[in-house]
């Protein structure tokens, strides 16, 4: 499968194919098409939408003329499309085209051609009905490691989903589409986990894989070998940032070292399981101070994620948090990390 197109632009129109999966994941570097190719083949299907950010000030910042994402489409299509406030709902925004009042300002005209909501208030919204809604854009979903973690982000983006969907399937109607572009700013995300791609994604990290569809029918991209990004390798910005994390994520898609740090498969015949918490077990070394944590539920001592079990297991097991700041913890994989580095943040 051929994924750009002959200009070396990432090809968007994959994602609408016939036999494309309901959900599709894009990640790939800075300025390479992801986020104009989508709004591009939307607008040009006529498909009504719902573009998605993670916090509302994001979704807010789209409403100033500088930062309107259809900018670039407008330019090079002759196109007016803007954005607005809709009446009566302080979480959502819509996207029209425009015509100059009298002092030339363009203002909303026509129907609504798509809206924009954030993830971290859609439970907020009141008395929408998504069954116009064919696919959800969801841009930048993987956030910068600046950026604060939304509270419950992984029920929060299948609960948007199942609001959203309702019973389409069981209608012989398509599910609703998703669509969900990013950098790989920080691999850490709670909605690829959500979804159960993490391991999938990582897989495809370290074998150098562009393109996979998983058991559970998904379409991960994977844009490492972006044309455009070879090209871009050569401008003044990335010439003066060689070897950089900041040229690695734009340039060749790949995700912060430190995400991976701790991640080292190890023999489990030298590992004795010790105790097991969610779906997480932890092992001992036989004859050193060392953990391993890996996936399933493998320990006779069990703990679960309910809040009061969780204070428990940190009170009875404080020497893990010790080795975890030491380094004497290694991980099956960043999924399981990230779990379980969670578990001590409260």
């Amino acid at each position: 499968m051929n994924l750009y197109t002959d200009a070396g632009w990432i090809d968007t129109s994959l994602y609408f194919r016939d036999n494309a999966a309901p959900l599709v994941v894009a990640i790939g570097g800075r300025g390479t098409g992801k986020t104009y190719g989508i709004l591009s083949e939307l607008i040009r299907r006529r498909e009504f939408f719902l573009m998605l950010r993670r916090q509302q000030s994001q979704l807010d910042a789209l409403l100033s003329e500088q930062l309107n994402p259809f900018a670039d489409y407008n330019r090079d299509h002759q196109d007016t499309i803007i954005p607005a406030r809709i009446k009566g709902n302080k979480y959502l925004i819509g996207f029209y085209r425009g015509e100059p009042d009298d002092e030339g300002n363009l203002k909303p005209a026509g129907a609504c051609l798509a809206m924009g909501a954030a993830l971290s208030t859609f439970a907020g919204i009141r008395g929408l009905s998504g069954r116009d809604i064919k696919t959800v854009f969801f841009d930048e979903v993987i956030p910068e490691a600046r950026e604060r973690p939304i509270r419950d982000e992984e029920a929060a983006i299948l609960n948007l989903y199942e609001s959203i969907n309702r019973n389409r399937e069981l209608l012989g109607e398509r599910p609703l589409r998703l669509i969900m572009a990013t950098n790989s700013n920080n691999f850490k995300s709670r909605v690829l986990n959500a979804f159960g791609l993490l391991d999938d994604v990582e897989q495809m990290i370290r074998r150098h894989k562009s393109y996979r569809r998983t058991r559970a029918g998904a379409e991960i991209y994977n844009y490492w070998d972006s044309p455009i990004s070879a090209r871009k390798a050569g401008t003044f910005l990335y010439q003066a940032g060689k070897n950089t994390s900041f040229n690695k994520m734009s340039l060749s898609n790949e995700f912060p070292d430190d995400d991976f740090e701790g991640v080292q498969p190890q023999p489990l015949r030298e590992f004795r399981p010790l105790v097991t918490i969610g779906d997480l077990t932890v092992y001992q070394h036989a004859s050193e101070r060392r953990y391993y944590v890996v996936a399933g539920k493998k320990a006779e001592r069990r703990y679960t994620l309910l809040p009061n079990s969780k204070i428990a297991f940190r009170s009875d097991f404080i020497e893990l948090y010790d080795a975890l700041i030491s380094g004497d913890l290694s991980y099956s994989t960043v999924r399981v990390k990230m779990e379980f580095e969670d578990i001590w943040r409260g």
